[in-house]
């Protein structure tokens, strides 16, 4: 008995305030850290929505896309790396489900996303649209690229702002007569998006089917046949020359 009240743990006053300050400290760190992460992604969120483009790596194309409210209209605003430059290709007609064609030359204009080095702002704003065509019936896909100060982005120095596609019959009639029966990706839709170098960037894919499509959350490889083949409707990519 003796023995045991010798090995007897004591606690002073001081030690127990001392670890009860630990503990407080410990847990109201940890709130903050948690206040701190939340904020952040609220803040995140905010940017988001009102179409902020916020840059994590400087190495990588980013882009968001920004509501414009307008069908048919489609609106990013794009961040470039230093010294790169992004050649524009645009399809309207057989629209694949996965990556751009293969063939380098299809869809291939002769227009560049190319900021000089010595520009103040690598940001760009991006619109698509499609619109009845001046001359002529018919529909047209177009792009207008400028630098996010107003000033043209498109090979640097070009005069024109714009560049336009005619949409063949086939994809005229498919967008006329199913509007609703389609499928629709746009990049950085929900959020800022990034991409790695040297890889195709899908900024606007839309395909349209005769039948109502699998839904997009569902895995490629459950989508019967005659949606995995090419189908009518338009595509914008842009690859890294």
């Amino acid at each position: 008995m003796k023995l045991a009240k010798l090995f007897r743990p004591r606690v002073s006053l001081l030690s127990f305030l001392l670890l009860v300050t630990i503990v407080s400290l410990a847990v109201s760190h940890w709130r903050m850290s948690a206040n701190l992460r939340e904020a952040e992604s609220e803040l995140q969120r905010f940017q988001d929505a009102f179409g902020q483009l916020t840059i994590q790596d400087e190495s990588k194309f980013h882009a968001i896309s920004i509501p414009t409210g307008i069908e048919g209209q489609w609106r990013w605003r794009v961040y470039t790396p230093q010294g790169k430059r992004y050649r524009i290709h645009a399809a309207t007609r057989d629209i694949t489900s996965d990556d751009p064609p293969t063939d380098p030359n299809l869809g291939r204009s002769n227009a560049f996303i190319d900021i000089p080095p010595q520009a103040e702002s690598r940001e760009v704003e991006m619109i698509a649209r499609i619109s009845y065509r001046t001359i002529g019936p018919g529909l047209d896909l177009k792009l207008d690229v400028r630098m996010a100060n107003g000033n043209d982005a498109i090979n640097a120095s070009a005069k024109s702002y714009g560049l336009s596609w005619q949409l063949p019959e086939t994809t005229v009639h498919a967008l006329k007569k199913f509007p609703l029966l389609r499928h629709t990706t746009v990049f950085g839709e929900h959020e800022v998006e990034s991409s790695e170098p040297d890889v195709p960037i899908i900024l606007l894919r839309k395909r349209y089917f005769e039948k109502l499509p699998p839904s997009m959350s569902l895995p490629k490889k459950q989508w019967p046949q005659e949606f995995l083949d090419p189908a009518p409707g338009f595509m914008i990519w842009l690859t890294e020359e």
